[in-house]
């Protein structure tokens, strides 16, 4: 059941096909070729723009019972699952953080049992991961670019309001080093953009891609719903952009990856002040993207596993990865997952 006590079937679940057990359905979830997996439900962070809670996730990490060996068996049992460097996304972590305290444990036995298939892995976190973390995860990834860290950062200055329970962005990126000490690439993660907040910024976010050496880049969508809005009005953080965003007529539903039914939710629009960001983190030095499975696509030199080029092309920029092209040469192997049809364009809601 949603936050409002409703019945649903997971529209992921639906399109994909993949049979998730219903005991995992707190921890587990898919959409067009990926997998999402969290190492446990629920997050401290307290973080004013959070919509995990909407479907019910709890103020506090509960970790995930199942063994990690048990879920790497079931994924090669999925028809839907393709094993291998140009296989199925593994997003861990995506209703909880993956590197808080009381989750890191679990999120390395995660990613000692999958990093094994060569599947590309994709982790996010808002804490400091310390060298001894980062020298377990860089020994865990099986192959060179497999594994991206992406360090999310909303507000350098505004931080505590919206994430008071997280580590600073300071400290942050403190770890994001450590882990590309250990050979695991970084991503920095602006999410959510936040009209009159996060574009402020800009030269800051800009700061730390050079001096924390970091490749790429990534911005991110903000998500509202009632109980979101209640927050984000409470802390003081509405600026008058946002305000008339949210009043905006034509609310877009979310993704299908985060999109369930029942749930009162919606993109708020905030793709252009995305694209004027770039340009200063392009400046910067970094390979800069507005979906973040496409610096996936960089780090691990295969096609952008969700299809942005192909199915979200308003989310593509130009990058190195080259989708496109590379898509046109690839092998009938290499192209299989990526149908005719958009997987994304199907009807939202019941």
């Amino acid at each position: 059941m949603n936050s409002n006590g409703e019945s649903y079937v997971p529209f992921e679940q639906k399109m994909t096909g993949v049979t998730i057990p219903q005991e995992w359905s707190q921890y587990v979830s898919s959409s067009f070729n990926r997998i999402f997996i969290s190492p446990a439900s629920g997050c401290s962070a307290n973080c004013a723009y959070c919509f995990i809670f909407e479907y019910g996730h709890p103020h506090r990490p509960q970790v995930f019972e199942i063994p990690p060996s048990r879920i790497a068996a079931w994924l090669q049992s999925e028809p839907l699952f393709r094993a291998g460097k140009s296989g199925t996304l593994l997003s861990l972590a995506p209703f909880c953080d993956a590197f808080a305290p009381e989750v890191t444990d679990t999120t390395l036995e995660f990613v000692r049992a999958l990093a094994p298939l060569k599947n590309p892995i994709q982790l996010s976190t808002k804490y400091y991961v310390d060298e001894t973390t980062a020298k377990k995860l860089g020994d865990l990834q099986d192959v060179a670019g497999q594994i991206v860290l992406y360090v999310t950062i909303t507000s350098f200055k505004l931080w505590r309001q919206l994430e008071p329970a997280t580590d600073a962005p300071s400290l942050r990126l403190k770890g994001s080093l450590n882990v590309r000490h250990y050979g695991i690439n970084t991503c920095l993660s602006i999410k959510p953009v936040l009209p009159g907040i996060t574009e402020l910024e800009a030269e800051s976010f800009a700061k730390a891609i050079g001096d924390y050496r970091i490749p790429f880049c990534a911005l991110g969508v903000m998500y509202s719903s009632k109980n979101i809005e209640v927050r984000m009005r409470a802390r003081r953080m509405i600026s008058s952009d946002l305000e008339c965003r949210l009043r905006a007529a034509g609310r877009i539903p979310p993704p299908p990856h985060s999109y369930e039914q029942g749930l009162r939710a919606w993109d708020i629009p905030t793709l252009d002040i995305a694209q004027k960001l770039l340009l200063t983190m392009k400046a910067a030095g970094a390979e800069c993207v507005v979906s973040g499975p496409c610096a996936i696509a960089l780090s691990y030199d295969v096609l952008c596993p969700t299809g942005v080029w192909r199915y979200l092309p308003h989310l593509c920029v130009p990058c190195q990865a080259n989708c496109r092209s590379r898509f046109a040469e690839s092998s009938s192997v290499v192209r299989a997952p990526f149908l005719s049809e958009n997987p994304y364009a199907q009807p939202v809601g019941g």
